[in-house]
Formats: structure tokens, C-alpha cells, sequence
């Protein structure tokens, strides 16, 4: 191994961290052998650690050696990890298996967690959250204005909280019903004019709060034109 200068750093010297942890990391010991500069910096860095600093100067000695072990245990950890996580892939297989094994994995979860996520109150009772309400109307393109909102009953539920929304997102209006079906009422039936986008959603309520809630639905009212 050639001896490297030992008046300026290269870009493969080694940190302090890795200074501080040379005697448990292999690679750092085999730079080190041919590395003037890495080897004066470790000899300065014993010293420092071996002095006895001045009662002014201990506190910020103490911490100083502090931060260092800090960050040498959790560069060892880290790498501790990654060792356990590609240990079992054959020596001279791609290094990119165990981080598509832990996508999948994360890939499963989170599809298992969407379609049933689950709530756990104060109380201790568990609640299973569905995936959505199915809804029944109003969805689409109308040639009319719509009477009412329907969607199907969901196990658990003990009323249900309809919204209506103009198209930016702006509550138009809102009612919580314990039927599966609610009446738009007057007021808001003479705002449904022909031409206009609006969105609704209905969310199942428990005893313990949300059972489930539908994705939020479109539908637009015709002009009719003759």
C-alpha cells in the first residue's frame, strides 16, 4: 500500500467519528496504515482525549468527547443494521435486494392499512375502518337536479354526516341523519342549477367515532337545452 502526503486530506481520509471508532472498523484501520495525514490527525486526537483540560475548558471538553462516542455507537448501529438487513443475500448478489425486499414489504403494509385501519378509543373498544361508503346517488352527469343523497347502510355505523361542496372544495352544506338516505332541503335544492359541479361525501360514524366515509363523489346538473 502507498504511503499517502501527509500535509493535506483526500477525499477517502477519515472523519474524527471514524477515528474515534478505528480499532472496531476494519477498513478504517487498513487507511490508516497508509495514511500519514489520517495518522497525525489520530495522534492529535489522542492527545486531546488524554489532556487534562483547564476548569474553564472542562465543559466544553466533556462534551466534545460525548458527541463524539454519540456519533461512533450510532455509525455502529447503522452499520450493524444494514449488516442484518443484506446479511442473507449470496456474496456476489446485487446489494439492491434487501432494499426491494423492504419496499415490498412497506408496499403490503400500507395497501393493508388503507383498506382496513383500525382505531383504538380511550375506552379500550377496537373500531375497523373500511376503505369507503358506497354510494348510490347522486353520481355523474344529471338531468336534473338531485332530491336527496343515498348510499348503503355500513355495519357499525350509528348516523351518518353528509357534506356538499362547490367544486373548490367550499362547504355548501352539511346534516347528519341516522338513515342512509337524506332530503336536500329547500334552501339549498333552489341553489342546484343547471350548469353547476358540485361534490358531496358521506362519513359512517360510530360509537366510538369514524366507521368509514366515502370518497368524495361529482356530479354535474345538465342544461337542457330544446
Amino acid at each position: 500500500m502507498s504511503e499517502q502526503h501527509s500535509f493535506g486530506a483526500t477525499p477517502e481520509c477519515l472523519t474524527v467519528e471514524q477515528l474515534a471508532g478505528v480499532e472496531s472498523d476494519p477498513a478504517a484501520r487498513r487507511h490508516l496504515e497508509g495514511c500519514a495525514y489520517c495518522r497525525n490527525e489520530l495522534a492529535l486526537l489522542e492527545s486531546f482525549m488524554a489532556a487534562e483540560p483547564s476548569a474553564i475548558e472542562a465543559p466544553a471538553v466533556r462534551w466534545i468527547a460525548s458527541e463524539t462516542r454519540r456519533r461512533v455507537v450510532e455509525r455502529t448501529r447503522e452499520k450493524s443494521l444494514w449488516e442484518r438487513l443484506t446479511g442473507w443475500v449470496p456474496r456476489g448478489g446485487p446489494r439492491w435486494i434487501p432494499a426491494g425486499a423492504f419496499a415490498a414489504i412497506v408496499l403490503l403494509v400500507g395497501s393493508g392499512v388503507y383498506f382496513m385501519r383500525q382505531d383504538r378509543p380511550e375506552s379500550g373498544e377496537t373500531v375497523w375502518r373500511s376503505a369507503s361508503v358506497a354510494v348510490i346517488r347522486p353520481v355523474g352527469e344529471l338531468s336534473g337536479a338531485p332530491t336527496d343523497f343515498a348510499w348503503q347502510a355500513v355495519s357499525g355505523a350509528r348516523s351518518y354526516h353528509v357534506r356538499l361542496l362547490e367544486i373548490d372544495r367550499t362547504e355548501v352544506w352539511s346534516a347528519d341523519t341516522e338513515a342512509t338516505q337524506i332530503v336536500i332541503p329547500p334552501g339549498i335544492a333552489s341553489q342546484l342549477q343547471p350548469g353547476r359541479t358540485l361534490l358531496w361525501q358521506v362519513t359512517a360514524q360510530g360509537t366510538a367515532g369514524v366507521v368509514a366515509e366515502s370518497n368524495l363523489q361529482t356530479f354535474h346538473i345538465s342544461i337542457i337545452t330544446r
